[in-house]
């Protein structure tokens, strides 16, 4: 794998309509901030990436309809932090893990 941005995100960033973006943010300097508004919802993602040992993602996304997003995300470290998840379908008494949300 040469670069996890490339070889992992961009094709979802893509598919999702996800947009680089020009807006001012309060990530700091490094990384990228990527916006999209769509008949899906609206929000933000921002990235930064370290060659193909790393990735680092914080977004906020409102959705406005029930569908699925579905990434791979295989070979390097992956760390989630959900702080709200209203709206997010989870199954009946199931800890919010991988499947466990849709």
């Amino acid at each position: 794998m040469e670069s996890l941005e490339e070889d992992l995100y961009s094709a979802a960033f893509r598919k999702w309509e996800i947009s680089p973006s020009s807006k001012t943010h309060a990530y700091g300097p490094e990384g990228a901030l990527r916006t999209f508004e769509n008949e899906f919802g609206e929000g933000e993602y921002w990235s930064y990436f370290r060659g193909n040992l790393f990735a680092i993602n914080s977004f906020r996304m409102t959705f406005k309809k029930n569908w699925i997003l579905r990434y791979r995300c295989t070979e390097h470290l992956c760390v989630s932090f959900y702080d709200e998840i209203d709206g997010v379908a989870q199954k009946q008494g199931a800890p919010l893990s991988v499947g466990a949300i849709s």
